[in-house]
C-alpha cells in the first residue's frame, strides 16, 4: 500500500519535524516501504482547509494517479 502523508509546517499538533519523522519512521517499522510526505509551508493541522488548498488537492491527486 502507497501512503502519502501531508502536514503543515505550523502544525502545533504533529511535533514538528521530530514528530512527522517519528511518524513515518513506525510506519516503516511496521512494514510499510511506500511512503511520500510533504511539508506544506505556512499551513497548520487542517492542510484540505488552508487558503492554499488547491495546491494540496493537486498533489494528492496526483499521488493518486501514480
Amino acid at each position: 500500500m502507497k501512503i502519502f502523508s501531508i502536514a503543515g509546517a505550523e502544525d502545533p499538533i504533529t511535533g514538528g519535524a521530530k514528530g512527522l519523522k517519528d511518524s513515518l519512521g513506525s510506519l516503516r517499522k511496521v512494514g510499510y516501504k511506500h511512503i511520500t510526505s510533504k511539508v506544506y509551508p505556512r499551513m497548520k493541522h487542517e492542510v484540505l482547509n488552508e487558503v492554499e488548498n488547491a495546491v494540496v488537492y493537486r498533489d494528492v491527486l496526483e499521488f493518486l494517479l501514480e
